[in-house]
């Protein structure tokens, strides 16, 4: 459900980073594309593009969006009635020619993705854009962005953000 809100049309990240206020004469990011690590192999594996790889052909920047367990995976807890807790990772990843431009489209679009989630979770506690699956997030209650760089020949630039939500199983209630 997370990415499809990050891909909505309307809603989503690039809808946002058309309209975001910028400093001086900054030009928009560049549009991303949403993958999944239910959908992308590459987002399972949470592996950057690989110029050499033939089989992926997805455009760069890419969001890609992965369940988190972070450092405190171990101490998760979940509630006889089906509450707990979910987090999630949205990882940016783009190349770029100059380093000084792709940092800046990575702040922008980190930004956007927090404006995304944030207006996710603003919708009424029975918001039907927050349950698939009979999984209800029901409350965003942790929000972040982390430096992610990896030192790589080709400019990659990246940074991801944390989303961390109280959620109910909704068949356990």
């Amino acid at each position: 459900m997370v990415t499809a809100w990050l891909d909505d049309a309307t809603n989503g990240v690039n809808a946002i980073l058309t309209t975001q206020s910028r400093d001086g004469s900054d030009t928009a990011p560049p549009a991303v594309t949403v993958l999944s690590e239910v959908d992308s192999e590459r987002a399972a594996l949470g592996r950057p593009a690989d110029e050499q790889d033939e089989e992926d052909e997805t455009p760069a920047p890419v969001l890609s969006v992965s369940a988190f367990g972070g450092d405190d995976a171990s101490a998760a807890t979940v509630r006889p009635i089906g509450d707990g807790s979910v987090k999630v990772l949205v990882r940016y990843e783009a190349r770029n020619a100059s380093a000084a431009l792709g940092r800046r489209d990575a702040y922008y679009t980190l930004r956007a993705v927090m404006q995304c989630l944030r207006s996710l979770s603003l919708d009424g506690d029975e918001a039907t854009d927050r349950t698939r699956n009979q999984v209800h997030l029901i409350a965003l209650n942790e929000l972040r962005i982390e430096a992610a760089d990896a030192a790589l020949i080709d400019a990659g630039i990246y940074g991801q953000v944390v989303a961390g939500w109280d959620a109910r199983d909704l068949t356990m209630t």
